[in-house]
C-alpha cells in the first residue's frame, strides 16, 4: 500500500499502537511510504482515497534490506523482523479516515 508521507505521519502518531509492528518503508524521492497489508488488499481497497493507492498483481517493489544498508532517498522507517506483521485493510482504513463504506476503486474527495 502506497500512502502520501503526511498521512502517514500523522496517522501513526495519532494510532501508535496499531502501526507497533507493521513494516513501512519510506521513499523520499516521491514523498510516499509503503505500507505491509495481505495480498488481495489491491481488490478491496478504494484506489486514490486519501492519496492511496494499494499496490497489487503486477506490482512489485524493490526494497533495501531491513539489516543492510540503505540508499538514501529510499530506508525503513519500522524494518521488518520476526515479529512484524501485516497492517489489516481495515485498521489501515480506520488510521488514514477512509470510510469503510467507500467502494473498491473508488475514491471519496
Amino acid at each position: 500500500m502506497t500512502v502520501p508521507l503526511s498521512l502517514l505521519s500523522s496517522a501513526a502518531d495519532r494510532e501508535r499502537e496499531a502501526w507497533a509492528q507493521v513494516p513501512v518503508l519510506c521513499d523520499l524521492g516521491t514523498d510516499r511510504g509503503y505500507v505491509w497489508v495481505p495480498r488481495g488488499t489491491a481488490a478491496t481497497w478504494p484506489q486514490g482515497a486519501h492519496g492511496t493507492r494499494a499496490l497489487g498483481d503486477p506490482w512489485w517493489l524493490a526494497v533495501p534490506r531491513p539489516l543492510g544498508p540503505q540508499v538514501p532517498e529510499r530506508a525503513w522507517l519500522q524494518a521488518p523482523d520476526a515479529a512484524s506483521a501485516l497492517m489489516h485493510p481495515g485498521a489501515l482504513r480506520s488510521a488514514l479516515d477512509i470510510p469503510a463504506d467507500t467502494a473498491p476503486g473508488r475514491s471519496r474527495p
